[in-house]
């Protein structure tokens, strides 16, 4: 059961909210604007930091077999590789 009093009261924080929100939107669509800029240095240095991650990934799993025969990878140029999977 709710008092009316208390009906308005919500009423107005949810208006205030919307304000608050859409105040935001602006703001928010010039900071991805700005980071859409250097959406190249950002995907490369991202590409850059996952092929590291998969080659300690590689390493670590290869350093720690528990029975030590395990199969190692072997890394070919990127011209030899397409010839490989054709």
């Amino acid at each position: 059961m709710y008092v009316p009093a208390f009906i308005l009261q919500l009423k107005e924080l949810d208006e205030a909210d919307n304000k608050l929100r859409d105040s935001m939107y602006p703001y928010a669509a010039s900071m991805f604007r700005e980071f859409h800029k250097y959406k190249a240095h950002y995907s490369a240095a991202l590409q850059c930091v996952a092929e590291v991650d998969v080659f300690l990934s590689m390493a670590q799993a290869s350093a720690f077999s528990p029975n030590g025969d395990m199969v190692r990878p072997e890394f070919v140029p990127v011209k030899d590789a397409q010839k490989v999977w054709k």
